[in-house]
């Protein structure tokens, strides 16, 4: 047998090949057998002999088994001590076998002993076992059947595709694939698997299968919110659209799914005076986030993917372009101008000329993700007492934009909206006739206050 060569001895090591009390170093080192540690044997550990070779039916067996690895690391004051009794568990049990292990078994072996004593206590009846009945000649070759454990009686169902697998689903799989041949982001993808998983749970067929009736069922299961109802209406239509182009089905069972209606939001656009405050009161790195969002309607995906060399300013007019792959939907770029406030806040932080102009502070490669964006500057604004989000500044770019010059076409192509629609839901309007309106409603005559005791009693009829 070739011997693996063994790794230098750590220090760890050494110190615990002292403490144990045993010819360890032979072990140690990796030149001769195995000890033997003795937690089977009553010389060796002057207590009774503990049965590890099990079989075990229950945990309680296994941790009935392990009571003296618990005992004594319950009575010592020391570190470490129930790693190092599994430790010599497993040692004990692979070297009754006679085995040799190398640099990388030792390891293994050594990671094995972090775990519960009474899976330790598994581990090492199975290898017990195992030995045994390859010296009395019997011949192992598969687990035996037991209620609850063993080997798999069948291959379960997919509760997807409606085959019996293992591993991942074929079918989810091949959608996934299209999302992402479509330029889905990563996350839509992402969003999109965990749906099926939810779906699948929830129907009593297959996905694949399901009729009209099981999903108007699913929808009538649905207790989320209005807008998440609307989320899940839209990744089942989106699947089952896919399966009939796919060929998988001949029908759309989620064709005309009920879903409520989508309430038309007023704009909350931040104060000035609590935008300002934040800004003011800003840490470096945060500063330019604000100035972003609420001067020129970036996104927080849209902060955090910005490049040194999307920001031009060699041409006449400074421009900053956000890139397709910064953007929501992963697929429209726009080009923003920049005003000289904006343009100096960027060069006040840092500009690079190329790569991530905010990169990661874990010290790992990469943007700051979107959602630290978001985080980082509402615990900033909340910390002021201001309960608003970066994505109201984003509403005030908007509001403001329209306000000055009354082109809802160009507050759209601000904003990278596809639909004026939306942007009529990020900006504030004056509306001037709604305010004549309430100002032409007669309010009634200012009458003198009287005394407490000429007020009328009891109630008006």
């Amino acid at each position: 047998m070739t011997r693996i060569p063994r790794p230098a001895v750590t220090e760890a090591e050494t110190v615990y090949a002292e403490e144990a009390g045993t010819a360890a170093g032979p072990f140690v080192s990796g030149h001769g057998p195995m000890p033997s540690l003795g937690l089977n044997s009553a010389a060796q550990s002057g207590t009774a002999v503990v049965n590890f070779r099990g079989p075990y039916e229950t945990e309680a067996q296994a941790r009935a088994a392990a009571a003296r690895v618990y005992a004594a690391a319950h009575a010592s004051t020391r570190r470490g001590v129930m790693t190092e009794q599994n430790h010599r568990l497993l040692c004990e049990a692979i070297g009754a076998t006679g085995t040799e292990l190398g640099g990388y078994d030792h390891r293994i072996v050594q990671w094995m002993a972090g775990w519960e004593p009474q899976v330790c206590a598994v581990i090492a009846g199975i290898i017990t076992r195992a030995h045994a009945a390859g010296l009395a000649g019997t011949p192992v070759t598969a687990l035996r059947l037991v209620a609850g454990g063993g080997e798999h009686a069948g291959t379960p169902q997919c509760m997807i595709c409606g085959v019996a697998h293992n591993g991942r689903c074929a079918l989810t799989e091949r959608h996934v694939e299209s999302m992402r041949l479509r330029g889905q982001t990563p996350n839509t993808v992402y969003q999109r698997r965990r749906f099926l998983v939810r779906l699948s749970a929830a129907l009593p067929v297959p996905a694949i299968g399901a009729t009209r009736a099981d999903l108007l069922q699913w929808r009538a299961g649905l207790t989320c919110g209005d807008a998440a109802v609307r989320t899940n209406v839209f990744h089942c239509h989106s699947v089952y659209k896919w399966l009939v182009e796919d060929g998988a089905r001949h029908d759309d069972p989620s064709a005309r799914i009920p879903i409520p209606a989508r309430p038309r939001a007023v704009p909350r656009p931040i104060g000035e005076a609590e935008l300002l405050l934040a800004l003011d009161t800003a840490p470096p790195r945060l500063r330019p986030w604000f100035v972003l969002a609420g001067w020129l309607g970036l996104r927080c995906i849209e902060i955090a993917r910005l490049r040194g060399e999307n920001v031009l300013t060699d041409s006449g007019v400074p421009m900053l372009i956000v890139a397709g792959d910064a953007t929501k939907h992963g697929c429209a770029e726009r080009a923003l101008p920049l005003t000289p406030f904006v343009l100096g806040e960027l060069r006040a932080y840092g500009l690079p000329s190329r790569g991530w102009v905010f990169r990661r502070m874990d010290g790992r490669p990469g943007p700051v993700p979107p959602w630290m964006v978001s985080q980082l500057c509402r615990e900033h604004l909340h910390s002021l007492g201001i309960r608003a989000s970066l994505h109201l500044l984003r509403h005030r770019a908007a509001t403001m934009a329209l306000r000055g010059t009354n082109d809802l076409a160009a507050v759209q192509r601000l904003l990278g909206h596809s639909s004026p629609v939306t942007t009529q839901n990020y900006a504030l309007l004056d509306d001037a006739a709604v305010a004549a309106a309430v100002e032409a409603i007669p309010a009634p005559p200012q009458f003198p206050g009287r005394r407490k005791a000429n007020r009328p009693r009891g109630r008006l009829t």
